[in-house]
């Protein structure tokens, strides 16, 4: 399950609940730009134990059905 929060003083939060673990990154403040989601996501997937070539792949894979 992905869960993304806002809170009130402008921190974005991501959380990944997996297998009874939960990961989480907060940044500063929520102006954020799409490398740094990229890299915050890459970095979550790893440490949910996910192969970072598999991620990379996944990733690859995402751009080419979406990439019109």
């Amino acid at each position: 399950m992905l869960t993304i929060f806002l809170k009130i003083n402008k921190i974005m939060k991501i959380t990944i609940e997996n297998y009874g673990k939960k990961m989480s990154v907060e940044t500063e403040n929520e102006d954020v730009c799409i490398d740094e989601y990229i890299s915050i996501f890459y970095g979550l997937l790893v440490t949910a134990t996910f192969n970072p070539a598999g991620i990379i792949e996944g990733f690859k894979e995402f751009v080419e059905e979406h990439n019109d």
